[in-house]
């Protein structure tokens, strides 16, 4: 086994946990940051890569126990989401958070990032569907938080620490996760409305349909083009246009005398057939993944409206893209272009994102340049500073040897 300092700069592919660990245990004595990821290929170099060791958990054999009847699976970090859907799909059940298909996107990936999708604010975010994590700590010894039951913890669970957390506590590579059955009946339906605040207001005001809703969401015809045959050239609609998009689950007839109650209140009302719908949900998952320069607002649904108001100004134009999901409180902002760097800082000033973001409290996370990251972490929505120390302090505490996303903690939380 090669010491830490070796490893430095080098893409490793375990073939088993036995041999991880010996990479994390040799990492850790000599400080080398591990960085880990489901992919088989090395990721393209970043700044700050030739001092990491970068794992990949492609080459291990992934568990699979699915439990059928109590609804549970564990599933290794590094398989893909869209294989273990599918798996799960010939028992009937899903995991309910909406991972985007088709981008290689692993189950560690998701739970490290904490993917969410526009069913969440139906069933919950992904931290309420993970139930147990199986990692190595920065000392190479095998950890486990939570269990393999729904009940099955006292006191705070640790597993959701780890959601969302980036890989900052350790490097998992076991999952177990609480299952949805899959829906009886699923319908979605489009309204076209000329403003976003008429769209905002028809969606907040059918969340008392009572029928479960998994997608509420308001987005401009830019977004809503690219994503299904809404918005083209050969339909009604144009790119300029708003829609209301609402997505329902539950038993056939049900839901169709729900579309035909909301038909009678709305002429415009489009249903839309299955193929469509998955074109539909499909690419508005899809769309922040895409190039360009974005801006993902976390907010209170009640700031919705405000917030979309703000940035529909003369300074916001129709090559703008937009959408406010209305169940999570989320809003994101992209425009079609490559600037990066100071040209983003200037682009967000031009938009008012930084005095948006101080009015309302709200956090955004930023395009990705890892080059610019240093200087931009001071600006646009910074976390307050406790929460910044107390970050540090649990990253200190389950990260003694400072290995795991190396980089990513704050140089100094009253800074």
């Amino acid at each position: 086994m090669s010491s830490g300092r070796e490893l430095a700069g080098t893409f490793q592919t375990p073939g088993n946990l036995a041999v991880m660990r010996e990479l994390v245990t040799a990492a850790s004595q000599h400080g080398t940051g591990i960085v880990a990821t489901g992919s088989p290929l090395p990721p393209p170099e970043v700044p700050g890569d030739s001092h990491r060791v970068i794992i990949s958990l492609s080459a291990l054999e992934p568990p699979f126990d699915h439990q059928v009847s109590d609804l549970i699976v564990t599933a290794g970090a590094g398989q893909s989401v869209d294989t273990l859907q599918d798996r799960l799909r010939m028992g009937g059940q899903r995991l309910a958070a909406e991972i985007p298909r088709g981008l290689g996107v692993t189950l560690g990936g998701a739970v490290a990032a904490g993917l969410d999708g526009f069913n969440a604010g139906l069933f919950g975010p992904l931290r309420d569907q993970v139930l147990g994590i199986s990692y190595l700590d920065s000392l190479g010894r095998h950890a486990h938080c939570g269990g393999k039951v729904v009940k099955n913890v006292t006191g705070y669970d640790l597993s959701r620490l780890h959601v969302g957390a980036h890989g900052r506590f350790g490097l998992m590579y076991e999952i177990t996760l609480k299952l949805r059955p899959l829906p009886d009946h699923e319908v979605t339906v489009v309204l076209a409305r000329p403003t976003l605040s008429l769209a905002l207001k028809t969606g907040l005001a059918l969340r008392s349909l009572g029928t479960k809703i998994s997608g509420l969401v308001v987005a401009t015809g830019a977004v809503v083009a690219g994503s299904t045959v809404l918005g083209t050239d050969d339909s009604d609609h144009g790119p300029k246009e708003k829609f209301l998009l609402l997505r329902m689950e539950g038993h056939p007839q049900t839901l169709q005398r729900t579309c035909e109650a909301l038909a009678k209140r709305d002429a415009n009302l489009e249903v839309l057939d299955t193929p469509s719908s998955d074109r539909l949900w499909s690419g508005l998952g899809h769309w922040p993944w895409q190039e360009g320069f974005r801006v993902d607002f976390q907010l209170r649904p009640s700031q919705l409206e405000q917030a979309m108001a703000a940035l529909s100004g003369t300074k916001l134009d129709t090559k703008h893209s937009m959408i406010a999901d209305i169940a999570r409180g989320r809003l994101q902002l992209s425009e079609p272009s490559r600037v990066r760097g100071e040209g983003a800082d200037q682009r967000l000033i031009e938009l008012g994102i930084p005095d948006l973001l101080h009015h309302f409290g709200a956090t955004a996370s930023l395009p990705n340049d890892p080059e610019d990251r240093p200087r931009r972490r001071d600006r646009f929505g910074q976390l307050p500073v406790a929460h910044r120390a107390l970050q540090n302090r649990l990253a200190e505490a389950l990260d003694p040897s400072g290995i795991f996303a190396a980089g990513r903690r704050f140089e100094e939380a009253g800074a």
